[in-house]
Protein backbone atom coordinates (compact mmCIF):
# COMPACT_ATOMS: atom_id res chain seq x y z
CA UNK A 1 0.00 0.00 0.00
CA UNK A 2 2.74 2.67 0.76
CA UNK A 3 4.57 1.89 -3.02
CA UNK A 4 1.51 2.25 -4.35
CA UNK A 5 0.27 5.60 -2.57
CA UNK A 6 4.16 6.40 -3.81
CA UNK A 7 3.50 5.84 -7.27
CA UNK A 8 0.47 7.18 -7.32
CA UNK A 9 1.42 10.49 -5.68
CA UNK A 10 4.20 10.95 -8.38
CA UNK A 11 2.32 10.26 -10.95
CA UNK A 12 0.10 12.94 -9.87
CA UNK A 13 2.95 15.70 -9.73
CA UNK A 14 4.28 14.27 -13.01
CA UNK A 15 0.67 15.13 -14.55
CA UNK A 16 0.49 18.64 -12.62
CA UNK A 17 4.12 18.89 -13.86
CA UNK A 18 3.51 18.44 -17.53
CA UNK A 19 0.03 20.60 -17.22
CA UNK A 20 2.16 23.52 -15.95
CA UNK A 21 4.78 22.99 -18.65
CA UNK A 22 1.83 22.86 -21.45
CA UNK A 23 0.09 25.44 -19.98
CA UNK A 24 3.24 27.79 -19.77
CA UNK A 25 4.33 27.01 -23.01
CA UNK A 26 0.68 27.70 -24.52
CA UNK A 27 0.79 30.89 -23.13
CA UNK A 28 4.39 32.05 -24.04
CA UNK A 29 3.06 30.92 -27.98
CA UNK A 30 -0.10 33.33 -27.33
CA UNK A 31 1.75 36.10 -25.91
CA UNK A 32 4.52 35.58 -29.28
CA UNK A 33 2.14 35.36 -31.49
CA UNK A 34 -0.03 38.78 -29.87
CA UNK A 35 3.57 40.96 -30.25
CA UNK A 36 3.73 39.79 -33.97
CA UNK A 37 0.38 40.69 -34.45
CA UNK A 38 0.97 43.99 -32.67
CA UNK A 39 4.50 44.59 -34.76
CA UNK A 40 2.70 44.06 -38.53
CA UNK A 41 -0.71 44.83 -37.87
CA UNK A 42 -2.27 48.31 -36.55
CA UNK A 43 -5.29 48.52 -35.36
CA UNK A 44 -7.04 51.07 -33.21
CA UNK A 45 -10.64 51.63 -32.54
CA UNK A 46 -11.81 54.94 -31.08
CA UNK A 47 -14.84 54.97 -28.74
CA UNK A 48 -14.31 58.16 -27.46
CA UNK A 49 -17.93 60.44 -28.00
CA UNK A 50 -15.63 63.51 -29.75
CA UNK A 51 -13.39 61.91 -31.28
CA UNK A 52 -10.57 62.04 -29.34
CA UNK A 53 -8.20 58.87 -29.84
CA UNK A 54 -8.75 59.41 -33.84
CA UNK A 55 -8.01 61.95 -36.97
CA UNK A 56 -10.55 63.30 -38.84
CA UNK A 57 -12.09 62.17 -42.01
CA UNK A 58 -10.53 64.66 -43.83
CA UNK A 59 -6.68 63.65 -42.64
CA UNK A 60 -7.10 60.25 -43.06
CA UNK A 61 -8.12 61.23 -46.61
CA UNK A 62 -5.15 62.99 -47.38
CA UNK A 63 -2.52 60.60 -45.67
CA UNK A 64 -3.61 58.48 -48.29
CA UNK A 65 -2.30 60.38 -51.03
CA UNK A 66 1.68 60.25 -49.52
CA UNK A 67 3.65 57.95 -51.70
CA UNK A 68 6.84 58.45 -50.09
CA UNK A 69 7.99 59.10 -46.34
CA UNK A 70 7.19 62.07 -44.64
CA UNK A 71 8.75 63.67 -41.60
CA UNK A 72 7.42 65.69 -39.38
CA UNK A 73 10.15 67.80 -37.07
CA UNK A 74 8.55 69.35 -33.77
CA UNK A 75 10.56 72.16 -32.46
CA UNK A 76 9.79 72.50 -28.64
CA UNK A 77 11.65 72.95 -25.36
CA UNK A 78 12.64 69.19 -23.60
CA UNK A 79 10.35 68.28 -21.14
CA UNK A 80 7.62 71.39 -21.99
CA UNK A 81 6.21 69.40 -25.06
CA UNK A 82 2.45 69.12 -24.00
CA UNK A 83 0.78 65.78 -23.76
CA UNK A 84 -1.84 66.91 -26.16
CA UNK A 85 1.00 67.51 -28.95
CA UNK A 86 2.67 64.53 -28.70
CA UNK A 87 -0.81 62.49 -29.12
CA UNK A 88 -1.58 64.48 -31.56
CA UNK A 89 1.55 63.36 -33.67
CA UNK A 90 1.71 59.69 -32.18
CA UNK A 91 -1.82 59.56 -34.28
CA UNK A 92 -0.73 60.66 -37.37
CA UNK A 93 2.25 58.27 -37.57
CA UNK A 94 0.08 55.36 -36.16
CA UNK A 95 -2.84 56.44 -39.07
CA UNK A 96 -0.04 56.14 -41.82
CA UNK A 97 3.25 53.89 -42.01
CA UNK A 98 4.69 56.72 -44.39
CA UNK A 99 4.73 59.35 -41.25
CA UNK A 100 7.36 59.82 -38.78
CA UNK A 101 8.24 62.70 -36.30
CA UNK A 102 10.84 64.07 -34.58
CA UNK A 103 11.16 66.57 -31.56
CA UNK A 104 13.91 69.21 -31.27
CA UNK A 105 14.87 71.44 -28.46
CA UNK A 106 16.22 74.40 -30.16
CA UNK A 107 18.32 75.69 -27.31
CA UNK A 108 19.84 71.93 -27.42
CA UNK A 109 20.27 72.25 -31.49
CA UNK A 110 20.63 75.74 -32.47
CA UNK A 111 21.46 75.06 -35.92
CA UNK A 112 18.96 72.57 -36.83
CA UNK A 113 16.81 75.24 -36.21
CA UNK A 114 18.62 78.12 -37.53
CA UNK A 115 19.18 75.01 -40.81
CA UNK A 116 14.36 74.78 -40.88
CA UNK A 117 14.44 78.75 -40.32
CA UNK A 118 12.44 78.27 -37.17
CA UNK A 119 12.33 81.43 -34.81
CA UNK A 120 9.69 79.78 -32.48
CA UNK A 121 8.65 77.35 -30.03
CA UNK A 122 6.00 75.24 -31.28
CA UNK A 123 7.11 75.64 -34.99
CA UNK A 124 7.04 72.19 -37.34
CA UNK A 125 8.17 71.68 -40.75
CA UNK A 126 6.47 69.43 -42.61
CA UNK A 127 9.39 68.09 -45.23
CA UNK A 128 8.58 65.18 -48.33
CA UNK A 129 11.30 62.62 -47.53
CA UNK A 130 10.91 61.47 -51.32
CA UNK A 131 13.94 62.98 -53.37
CA UNK A 132 12.49 66.18 -53.33
CA UNK A 133 12.89 67.53 -50.24
CA UNK A 134 9.77 70.09 -50.38
CA UNK A 135 8.77 71.89 -46.79
CA UNK A 136 6.42 73.16 -45.46
CA UNK A 137 6.82 75.60 -41.84
CA UNK A 138 3.81 75.29 -40.03
CA UNK A 139 2.96 77.29 -36.78
CA UNK A 140 1.42 75.82 -33.77
CA UNK A 141 -0.05 72.51 -33.78
CA UNK A 142 -3.11 71.35 -34.15
CA UNK A 143 -4.76 68.72 -36.40
CA UNK A 144 -6.07 71.60 -38.96
CA UNK A 145 -2.62 73.15 -39.05
CA UNK A 146 -0.68 69.87 -39.55
CA UNK A 147 -3.35 68.59 -42.02
CA UNK A 148 -3.61 72.06 -44.24
CA UNK A 149 0.25 71.71 -44.06
CA UNK A 150 0.94 68.30 -45.66
CA UNK A 151 -1.88 69.34 -48.14
CA UNK A 152 0.24 72.04 -49.09
CA UNK A 153 3.09 69.47 -48.86
CA UNK A 154 1.21 67.53 -51.47
CA UNK A 155 0.42 70.03 -54.28
CA UNK A 156 3.19 69.83 -57.18
CA UNK A 157 1.85 73.51 -58.38
CA UNK A 158 0.58 76.76 -57.16
CA UNK A 159 -3.12 76.79 -57.92
CA UNK A 160 -4.98 80.70 -58.06
CA UNK A 161 -7.85 81.90 -57.19
CA UNK A 162 -8.74 84.91 -58.68
CA UNK A 163 -11.70 87.15 -56.40
CA UNK A 164 -13.43 89.21 -58.94
CA UNK A 165 -13.90 92.36 -57.79
CA UNK A 166 -15.47 96.59 -58.67
CA UNK A 167 -19.22 95.16 -59.07
CA UNK A 168 -19.95 95.81 -55.23
CA UNK A 169 -18.48 92.19 -54.50
CA UNK A 170 -17.92 90.84 -51.36
CA UNK A 171 -14.68 92.58 -49.59
CA UNK A 172 -12.11 90.06 -48.57
CA UNK A 173 -9.74 92.55 -47.22
CA UNK A 174 -10.60 93.80 -44.02
CA UNK A 175 -11.21 90.97 -41.74
CA UNK A 176 -13.43 93.03 -38.83
CA UNK A 177 -16.29 93.58 -41.72
CA UNK A 178 -18.69 90.38 -40.02
CA UNK A 179 -20.14 90.86 -43.68
CA UNK A 180 -16.69 90.49 -45.40
CA UNK A 181 -15.27 87.24 -46.78
CA UNK A 182 -11.64 87.49 -45.16
CA UNK A 183 -12.18 84.17 -43.37
CA UNK A 184 -12.68 82.54 -46.65
CA UNK A 185 -10.14 83.61 -47.88
CA UNK A 186 -8.09 82.64 -45.34
CA UNK A 187 -9.15 79.44 -45.49
CA UNK A 188 -8.33 78.98 -48.82
CA UNK A 189 -5.08 80.12 -48.51
CA UNK A 190 -4.15 77.91 -45.23
CA UNK A 191 -5.23 75.09 -47.83
CA UNK A 192 -2.48 76.31 -49.90
CA UNK A 193 -4.09 78.50 -52.50
CA UNK A 194 -2.70 81.74 -53.77
CA UNK A 195 -5.62 84.49 -53.71
CA UNK A 196 -5.56 87.17 -55.78
CA UNK A 197 -7.84 90.19 -56.88
CA UNK A 198 -9.07 90.64 -60.34
CA UNK A 199 -10.84 93.47 -62.08
CA UNK A 200 -12.22 92.61 -65.47
CA UNK A 201 -12.41 96.41 -66.66
CA UNK A 202 -8.41 95.94 -66.47
CA UNK A 203 -7.75 93.03 -68.78
CA UNK A 204 -8.99 91.83 -72.04
CA UNK A 205 -9.35 88.08 -70.70
CA UNK A 206 -8.90 85.91 -67.91
CA UNK A 207 -5.11 85.67 -66.98
CA UNK A 208 -3.35 82.48 -67.85
CA UNK A 209 -2.64 81.67 -64.58
CA UNK A 210 -5.98 81.40 -63.27
CA UNK A 211 -7.02 78.13 -61.25
CA UNK A 212 -10.56 79.19 -60.76
CA UNK A 213 -12.75 82.54 -60.28
CA UNK A 214 -14.76 83.41 -57.35
CA UNK A 215 -17.46 86.05 -57.21
CA UNK A 216 -19.40 86.55 -54.29
CA UNK A 217 -22.31 88.52 -54.18
CA UNK A 218 -22.20 91.19 -57.46
CA UNK A 219 -24.52 93.77 -56.95
CA UNK A 220 -23.37 96.69 -59.44
CA UNK A 221 -23.38 96.27 -63.27
CA UNK A 222 -21.30 94.53 -65.21
CA UNK A 223 -19.86 96.34 -68.64
CA UNK A 224 -20.67 94.47 -71.97
CA UNK A 225 -16.78 94.08 -72.00
CA UNK A 226 -16.71 91.92 -68.94
CA UNK A 227 -19.51 89.96 -70.02
CA UNK A 228 -18.11 88.99 -73.17
CA UNK A 229 -14.86 88.09 -71.20
CA UNK A 230 -17.08 86.15 -68.52
CA UNK A 231 -18.75 84.64 -71.23
CA UNK A 232 -15.65 83.24 -73.37
CA UNK A 233 -14.26 82.28 -69.77
CA UNK A 234 -17.15 79.87 -69.44
CA UNK A 235 -17.92 78.78 -72.86
CA UNK A 236 -13.98 77.91 -72.95
CA UNK A 237 -14.20 75.44 -70.18
CA UNK A 238 -13.58 78.04 -67.39
CA UNK A 239 -13.95 77.26 -63.48
CA UNK A 240 -15.62 79.38 -61.25
CA UNK A 241 -17.16 79.40 -57.85
CA UNK A 242 -20.54 82.12 -58.51
CA UNK A 243 -22.90 83.40 -55.10
CA UNK A 244 -25.29 85.72 -56.36
CA UNK A 245 -27.26 87.65 -54.29
CA UNK A 246 -30.96 89.25 -53.91
CA UNK A 247 -31.28 93.04 -53.37
CA UNK A 248 -34.09 93.72 -51.23
CA UNK A 249 -34.56 97.28 -52.96
CA UNK A 250 -34.48 95.69 -56.68
CA UNK A 251 -36.97 93.20 -55.40
CA UNK A 252 -35.25 90.74 -56.67
CA UNK A 253 -31.37 90.07 -57.79
CA UNK A 254 -28.86 92.73 -57.51
CA UNK A 255 -28.25 94.03 -60.99
CA UNK A 256 -24.74 92.62 -61.10
CA UNK A 257 -26.49 88.89 -60.13
CA UNK A 258 -28.78 89.61 -62.80
CA UNK A 259 -26.64 89.41 -65.61
CA UNK A 260 -24.98 86.69 -64.44
CA UNK A 261 -28.12 84.59 -64.04
CA UNK A 262 -28.65 85.84 -67.70
CA UNK A 263 -25.06 84.38 -68.38
CA UNK A 264 -25.89 81.07 -66.24
CA UNK A 265 -29.12 80.35 -68.68
CA UNK A 266 -27.24 79.88 -71.39
CA UNK A 267 -25.70 76.71 -69.75
CA UNK A 268 -29.22 75.54 -68.71
CA UNK A 269 -29.30 76.55 -65.27
CA UNK A 270 -31.76 79.37 -64.54
CA UNK A 271 -32.21 81.45 -61.10
CA UNK A 272 -35.22 82.44 -59.24
CA UNK A 273 -35.74 86.08 -58.23
CA UNK A 274 -37.66 85.15 -54.66
CA UNK A 275 -36.19 85.38 -51.59
CA UNK A 276 -36.77 81.79 -49.78
CA UNK A 277 -38.76 81.08 -46.48
CA UNK A 278 -38.23 77.93 -44.63
CA UNK A 279 -40.49 78.38 -40.70
CA UNK A 280 -38.96 75.29 -39.66
CA UNK A 281 -35.51 77.20 -39.11
CA UNK A 282 -37.10 77.92 -35.52
CA UNK A 283 -36.68 74.47 -34.87
CA UNK A 284 -32.87 75.59 -34.96
CA UNK A 285 -33.14 79.15 -33.41
CA UNK A 286 -33.08 81.03 -36.43
CA UNK A 287 -35.74 83.17 -38.23
CA UNK A 288 -37.53 82.14 -41.20
CA UNK A 289 -35.03 83.77 -44.15
CA UNK A 290 -32.10 81.73 -42.37
CA UNK A 291 -32.97 78.53 -44.75
CA UNK A 292 -31.36 75.02 -42.97
CA UNK A 293 -29.97 73.41 -45.80
CA UNK A 294 -29.44 69.69 -46.70
CA UNK A 295 -27.42 67.65 -48.71
CA UNK A 296 -28.55 66.92 -51.99
CA UNK A 297 -26.88 64.87 -54.54
CA UNK A 298 -26.28 61.79 -52.59
CA UNK A 299 -23.00 60.90 -55.25
CA UNK A 300 -21.94 64.28 -55.60
CA UNK A 301 -18.15 64.67 -54.50
CA UNK A 302 -19.25 68.07 -52.53
CA UNK A 303 -22.02 66.83 -50.29
CA UNK A 304 -21.60 62.82 -50.10
CA UNK A 305 -19.56 62.84 -47.19
CA UNK A 306 -21.90 65.02 -45.47
CA UNK A 307 -25.07 62.79 -43.15
CA UNK A 308 -28.57 63.03 -44.40
CA UNK A 309 -30.90 61.22 -41.65
CA UNK A 310 -30.88 60.74 -38.12
CA UNK A 311 -32.28 58.29 -35.56
CA UNK A 312 -35.75 58.21 -36.19
CA UNK A 313 -35.59 58.94 -40.23
CA UNK A 314 -35.09 63.11 -39.04
CA UNK A 315 -33.23 65.01 -41.71
CA UNK A 316 -29.85 66.64 -40.54
CA UNK A 317 -29.48 70.23 -41.62
CA UNK A 318 -25.41 70.71 -42.71
CA UNK A 319 -25.45 74.34 -43.75
CA UNK A 320 -27.34 77.97 -43.07
CA UNK A 321 -28.07 79.56 -46.07
CA UNK A 322 -29.34 83.07 -45.17
CA UNK A 323 -31.12 85.17 -47.59
CA UNK A 324 -30.85 82.89 -50.36
CA UNK A 325 -33.00 82.54 -53.71
CA UNK A 326 -32.98 79.25 -55.63
CA UNK A 327 -32.32 77.52 -58.63
CA UNK A 328 -34.09 75.39 -61.24
CA UNK A 329 -33.57 73.61 -64.09
CA UNK A 330 -33.99 75.23 -67.50
CA UNK A 331 -35.98 73.97 -70.35
CA UNK A 332 -32.80 74.31 -72.72
CA UNK A 333 -30.84 71.31 -71.96
CA UNK A 334 -27.25 70.87 -73.40
CA UNK A 335 -25.48 67.36 -74.34
CA UNK A 336 -22.14 69.21 -72.80
CA UNK A 337 -23.64 70.29 -69.16
CA UNK A 338 -24.79 68.39 -66.41
CA UNK A 339 -26.49 69.88 -63.04
CA UNK A 340 -26.64 68.55 -59.80
CA UNK A 341 -28.16 69.97 -56.86
CA UNK A 342 -26.07 70.20 -53.52
CA UNK A 343 -27.69 71.77 -51.35
CA UNK A 344 -31.64 71.75 -50.89
CA UNK A 345 -34.50 73.32 -48.85
CA UNK A 346 -36.88 71.03 -46.38
CA UNK A 347 -39.76 70.73 -47.60
CA UNK A 348 -41.38 73.37 -46.08
CA UNK A 349 -39.98 75.85 -47.21
CA UNK A 350 -41.48 78.14 -50.31
CA UNK A 351 -40.25 80.81 -52.46
CA UNK A 352 -42.07 83.87 -51.46
CA UNK A 353 -43.67 86.01 -54.18
CA UNK A 354 -44.40 88.97 -52.33
CA UNK A 355 -42.28 91.51 -51.05
CA UNK A 356 -44.67 93.79 -49.60
CA UNK A 357 -44.80 91.11 -47.05
CA UNK A 358 -41.20 90.83 -46.73
CA UNK A 359 -40.84 94.46 -45.97
CA UNK A 360 -43.63 93.93 -43.03
CA UNK A 361 -41.85 91.05 -41.95
CA UNK A 362 -45.19 88.97 -41.78
CA UNK A 363 -44.67 86.36 -44.38
CA UNK A 364 -47.21 83.70 -44.75
CA UNK A 365 -47.48 80.77 -47.45
CA UNK A 366 -50.10 81.66 -50.35
CA UNK A 367 -50.63 78.59 -52.28
CA UNK A 368 -52.14 80.34 -55.38
CA UNK A 369 -48.49 82.15 -56.01
CA UNK A 370 -45.77 80.85 -53.93
CA UNK A 371 -43.67 77.74 -54.79
CA UNK A 372 -43.17 74.93 -51.98
CA UNK A 373 -41.23 71.95 -51.86
CA UNK A 374 -37.47 70.96 -52.08
CA UNK A 375 -35.74 73.89 -53.58
CA UNK A 376 -32.22 73.94 -54.56
CA UNK A 377 -29.66 76.01 -53.06
CA UNK A 378 -26.93 75.56 -54.81
CA UNK A 379 -25.82 73.40 -57.73
CA UNK A 380 -22.95 71.91 -59.55
CA UNK A 381 -22.55 72.54 -63.27
CA UNK A 382 -20.09 70.43 -65.26
CA UNK A 383 -19.10 69.10 -68.67
CA UNK A 384 -19.36 65.44 -68.21
CA UNK A 385 -17.80 64.95 -71.21
CA UNK A 386 -14.29 66.67 -70.29
CA UNK A 387 -13.41 66.33 -66.67
CA UNK A 388 -10.50 69.46 -67.02
CA UNK A 389 -13.92 71.22 -68.60
CA UNK A 390 -16.13 73.57 -67.57
CA UNK A 391 -16.99 73.07 -63.56
CA UNK A 392 -19.36 76.17 -61.47
CA UNK A 393 -20.76 75.63 -58.25
CA UNK A 394 -23.25 78.20 -58.29
CA UNK A 395 -25.06 79.14 -54.81
CA UNK A 396 -27.90 81.05 -54.52
CA UNK A 397 -26.62 83.83 -51.36
CA UNK A 398 -23.05 84.99 -50.65
CA UNK A 399 -23.71 85.52 -47.43
CA UNK A 400 -22.93 81.86 -46.33
CA UNK A 401 -19.67 82.56 -46.85
CA UNK A 402 -19.30 85.93 -44.97
CA UNK A 403 -17.54 85.54 -41.59
CA UNK A 404 -20.16 86.14 -39.74
CA UNK A 405 -21.37 82.50 -41.31
CA UNK A 406 -18.84 80.50 -42.52
CA UNK A 407 -17.89 78.59 -39.48
CA UNK A 408 -21.76 77.79 -38.76
CA UNK A 409 -22.34 74.19 -39.39
CA UNK A 410 -20.74 73.03 -42.28
CA UNK A 411 -20.48 76.36 -44.17
CA UNK A 412 -16.64 75.97 -44.52
CA UNK A 413 -16.35 72.19 -45.64
CA UNK A 414 -19.19 73.13 -48.12
CA UNK A 415 -17.21 75.87 -49.36
CA UNK A 416 -13.37 73.95 -49.25
CA UNK A 417 -15.33 71.03 -50.83
CA UNK A 418 -16.27 73.24 -53.69
CA UNK A 419 -13.26 74.97 -54.71
CA UNK A 420 -11.58 71.46 -54.37
CA UNK A 421 -13.96 70.14 -56.73
CA UNK A 422 -13.97 72.80 -58.85
CA UNK A 423 -10.37 72.40 -59.69
CA UNK A 424 -10.65 68.65 -60.15
CA UNK A 425 -9.08 67.76 -56.74
CA UNK A 426 -11.80 64.79 -55.45
CA UNK A 427 -8.71 63.39 -53.35
CA UNK A 428 -8.96 66.43 -50.85
CA UNK A 429 -12.62 66.64 -50.14
CA UNK A 430 -14.21 65.77 -46.75
CA UNK A 431 -15.34 67.17 -43.91
CA UNK A 432 -12.29 68.91 -42.12
CA UNK A 433 -10.83 68.76 -38.17
CA UNK A 434 -12.95 70.31 -35.64
CA UNK A 435 -11.80 71.00 -32.11
CA UNK A 436 -12.06 67.70 -29.81
CA UNK A 437 -13.38 68.08 -26.82
CA UNK A 438 -12.08 65.73 -24.23
CA UNK A 439 -15.05 64.32 -21.96
CA UNK A 440 -14.99 64.22 -18.45
CA UNK A 441 -16.39 61.88 -16.09
CA UNK A 442 -17.92 63.54 -13.18
CA UNK A 443 -18.31 61.51 -9.66
CA UNK A 444 -20.53 62.70 -6.76
CA UNK A 445 -19.76 61.66 -3.18
CA UNK A 446 -21.60 58.83 -3.05
CA UNK A 447 -20.33 57.16 -6.10
CA UNK A 448 -17.03 58.28 -5.29
CA UNK A 449 -17.18 56.09 -1.70
CA UNK A 450 -19.04 52.98 -4.46
CA UNK A 451 -16.19 53.07 -6.22
CA UNK A 452 -13.55 53.08 -3.42
CA UNK A 453 -15.42 50.36 -1.50
CA UNK A 454 -15.35 48.09 -5.04
CA UNK A 455 -11.12 48.77 -6.22
CA UNK A 456 -9.81 48.99 -2.62
CA UNK A 457 -12.12 46.95 -0.28
CA UNK A 458 -14.26 44.05 -2.30
CA UNK A 459 -11.46 43.75 -5.05
CA UNK A 460 -8.34 42.49 -2.95
CA UNK A 461 -10.73 40.55 -0.73
CA UNK A 462 -12.65 38.72 -3.66
CA UNK A 463 -9.07 37.87 -5.29
CA UNK A 464 -7.95 36.56 -1.30
CA UNK A 465 -10.45 34.65 -0.91
CA UNK A 466 -10.51 32.43 -4.51
CA UNK A 467 -7.03 32.26 -3.65
CA UNK A 468 -7.68 30.59 -0.43
CA UNK A 469 -10.71 28.07 -2.13
CA UNK A 470 -8.00 27.24 -4.71
CA UNK A 471 -5.75 26.02 -1.96
CA UNK A 472 -8.07 24.58 0.17
CA UNK A 473 -8.93 22.44 -2.84
CA UNK A 474 -5.59 21.36 -3.56
CA UNK A 475 -4.91 20.06 -0.27
CA UNK A 476 -7.77 17.60 -0.60
CA UNK A 477 -6.77 16.42 -3.77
Amino acid sequence: MPFLRKALLLERRTRYGANLVLVSALVIGIAAFVNYLSMNYRYRADISRSGLNSLAQQSRDVLKQLEGPLMIYYFDRRGEVQEAVKRLLDLYKHTSKNVNYEVIDPNLFPARARMFGVKNVGTLILSLEDGSKKRVKVEGASEERITNGIIRVLKKIEQKVYFVQGHGERSFINPEEATSITFARDELMREGFAVEELRLALVDQVPEDTSMLAIFGPQKEFTQGELEILENYFMGGGKALIALDLAMREQGLGRGSQQLAALLKKLGVEVGSNLVIDTSSQMVNQEAQVIPGVAGASLHAIVRDFPRTALKGRTVVNFYFPLTTYFFSSRRKLDTVRVSPLVKTTPTAWAEDSWKEIASGKVRFDENRDHRGELDLAVAVENPKDRQGLRLVLTGTSVFAVNAWLHKMKNRDFLLNSVNWILSQEDFISIRPVAMKDTQLTLDQFWLRIVFLALVIALPISILGTGLWIWLQRQNL
